[in-house]
């Protein structure tokens, strides 16, 4: 059954008036959307799926091939009006969560407060690398480099990442 966010109630859809954009940038493999469909189990839909009147999905793709195979039969969605604009839409919505990162103080914080590995999306891998390996939630210590130069001491940056260096 489903279990769409209240204020979205004027805003739902039968399921089946949509369809998957085929040109669809962003891949769900079955861990993806099985993630998906725990959350939704969870938490239900809280933002709606972004389609054109054509009923083509241009935001929200996973979320919905989620809701169908839990046997959703309405979903939540919004309109986009532009459909050339929903082209870059589309992309947009898919790349710009990866240009952010985690706030790995933040999370070792919420591991102190809720179960990490009952949450949808997230693993042991996750847990290991986000949350000190002690268990206590405490936030990992960084890592200090010297400057051989000034020797001052910095945190280290992420393997694979260049230090930003500012020059006087």
């Amino acid at each position: 059954m489903e279990n769409i966010n209240i204020a979205f109630s004027g805003q739902t859809v039968s399921i089946d008036s949509l369809v998957s954009d085929p040109q669809n940038a962003r891949k769900h493999g079955e861990k993806s959307i099985k993630a998906l469909m725990k959350s939704l189990e969870t938490y239900g839909q809280q933002k709606p799926v972004v389609a054109l009147a054509s009923g083509k999905v241009i935001a929200g793709n996973g979320m919905m091939e989620a809701a169908r195979r839990l046997g959703w039969t309405k979903i939540a969605v919004v309109l986009f009006t532009d459909e050339e604009k929903a082209k870059g839409y589309a992309l947009v919505d898919n790349r710009t969560p990866e240009l952010s990162h985690w706030n790995e103080d933040a999370i070792s914080v919420l591991s102190q407060e809720i179960d990490l590995s009952q949450l949808a999306g997230v693993d042991e891998k996750f847990i290991k690398k986000y949350v000190q390996e002690s268990g206590t939630g405490a936030p990992k210590e960084k890592k200090q480099i010297q400057c051989p130069h000034c020797h001052e001491w910095f945190d280290a940056p992420k393997r694979g990442k260049k230090p930003k260096v500012e020059k006087p």
